[in-house]
């Protein structure tokens, strides 16, 4: 038996390659530095070996962990308030459906997640799946068991998208056995299917070409004898289920937050930090000059901490002179040639590394964060439509379950880039934009609510200010109409 599609060993090396930087990234996010920058010497400075807390000598590295707080910044820029679906006017059952399947995903948390690990990994998937007991759902995989093998397509998406991971399985003669297990999404011809194969393979590399030595494909009816899966299953959908997004795509493949060629700024910035602490270390432990007859003769030591033996002193300690406003000028200059290659404005960060006061109005902080917002833009380009095809995917999906059948229109996605805003400046914007007469509104009253308290609550709210609304009226037409009946009389 042979795949049913087999990637080129050119293409499995591209993805290879991506994987690689992008564990990379994630040893940055989670602070690794020092596993990256010492043990994989991709040092430019020589950290010096100090003895740590724990008592350990080892080279001294310390760092502000920059990346991932601008990393949670673009999440929040990004993804911190809902995105707007929707469906063309007439398709009600389309939209019930879909706001059904964004309830049980969880999805805009869902999101956050998907926007982070494509913040760091440079890219991440959204797959429609079908879960017992709940129903259909988007969920968002590991890129570590997602290959997009096949090439991509006009809309930017991988033709070919393959789910790989590992199963070990006992046998009572040949002993352990290892089988990579590939399920394979794509749509050849606009005919969305599912493959399902198992190889047996002798080491655990994911990237295998299924075509090489040493890879044979087996029946899954032998590796599964209970609940074999099918070994082909007919999406209905013109589309893989499986979508991939980007913050950026250029020369035919995603673009990082940082690229390998970046990395040199890290290093900068770990250094000016250590070589800082490190100074700070010495001028906090002074050392001093003492006379020969404060040596013990049995161990050759100071009886006095740290000293330096010198015949014509008596005891003095020794001055050491540091300039640290220089050091701190340098510092804070690595520091935000970081925060620029990051796109992160360090006002929205909470410092300012040339000093001075921090933003007093959101207007100002606006205009600091204009290199923020400006990726966020370009983010919520690139990812807004392929939303839309999650959702369309999902709704055709839909459609084919028994009693489930109504028309379908593709969905849309508006998402809403922007800095997180308090309740008062939120009600401020909308005040504006709804005016202050009939023909200047550019809101209705109900998406003003809704931006101000939520969806959920704006219809028990429009309630409430519609009955004080008729009781005013009442109570003005009561006292007009009362007036005018004692004035006849």
């Amino acid at each position: 038996m042979k795949p049913g599609y087999i990637a080129s060993p050119e293409r499995l090396a591209t993805v290879r390659k991506q994987r690689t930087v992008a564990m990379l990234m994630r040893q940055i996010e989670r602070g690794d530095w020092k596993r990256f920058l010492i043990q994989c010497q991709k040092a430019a400075h020589r950290y010096p070996s100090i003895k740590q807390h724990s008592g350990e000598i080892a080279p001294l590295l310390v760092k502000v962990n920059v990346v991932r707080s601008a990393i949670r910044l673009h999440v929040q820029t990004l993804a911190g308030k809902p995105v707007t679906i929707s469906t063309p006017e007439g398709f009600d059952q389309q939209r019930v459906a879909v706001e059904l399947i964004r309830q049980q995903s969880h999805f805009d948390a869902l999101l956050m997640q998907a926007v982070r690990t494509a913040n760091i990994d440079g890219w991440s998937t959204l797959r429609v799946d079908m879960r017992p007991g709940v129903g259909l759902v988007v969920c968002c995989d590991d890129n570590a068991m997602i290959l997009p093998v096949g090439p991509d397509g006009a809309d930017m998406q991988p033709s070919v998208f393959e789910r790989r991971w590992f199963i070990k399985r006992s046998d009572p003669i040949q002993g352990k056995k290892t089988y990579l297990r590939v399920e394979r999404h794509w749509a050849p011809d606009g005919q969305g299917r599912v493959d399902q194969e198992v190889y047996q393979v002798k080491n655990e590399d994911a990237f295998v070409d299924l075509n090489s030595d040493g890879v044979t494909r087996v029946d899954l009816a032998k590796v599964f004898p209970e609940n074999t899966p099918a070994e082909l299953t007919l999406t209905g959908v013109p589309y893989p289920l499986i979508t991939r997004l980007v913050n950026e795509y250029f020369d035919g493949r995603p673009e990082m937050l940082m690229s390998e060629h970046d990395f040199d700024l890290l290093d900068m910035s770990a250094a000016a930090i250590s070589r800082l602490d490190r100074t700070m270390e010495q001028h906090g432990n002074p050392k001093v000059r003492i006379p020969e007859n404060l040596i013990n003769n049995q161990t050759g030591k100071a009886e006095i901490g740290e000293a330096i033996v010198d015949a014509d002193k008596l005891f003095e300690y020794i001055d050491q002179k540091v300039n640290f406003d220089a050091m701190f000028t340098a510092m804070n200059k690595t520091l935000q040639l970081l925060c620029t290659q990051l796109q992160a404005s360090p006002a929205l960060l909470g410092f300012k590394l040339d000093g001075g006061a921090m933003p007093d109005t959101f207007d100002k902080l606006r205009l600091e964060a204009t290199q923020t917002l400006a990726r966020a833009e370009t983010s919520a380009k690139y990812m807004g439509p392929a939303l839309g095809r999650v959702f369309t995917t999902a709704s055709m999906l839909d459609t084919q379950l028994p009693m489930r059948g109504y028309p379908v229109a593709p969905v849309s996605v508006v998402m809403h880039p922007g800095l997180p805003k308090d309740q008062l400046t939120i009600a401020r914007e909308m005040r504006e934009l709804r005016g202050t007469g009939e023909h200047d509104a550019m809101v209705d009253l109900q998406t003003v609510i809704e931006a101000v308290h939520g969806e959920a609550a704006a219809p028990q709210i429009l309630e409430r200010l519609k009955a004080e609304r008729d009781e005013t009226t009442r109570r003005n037409q009561q006292e007009i109409y009362g007036a005018f009946n004692g004035g006849a009389a």
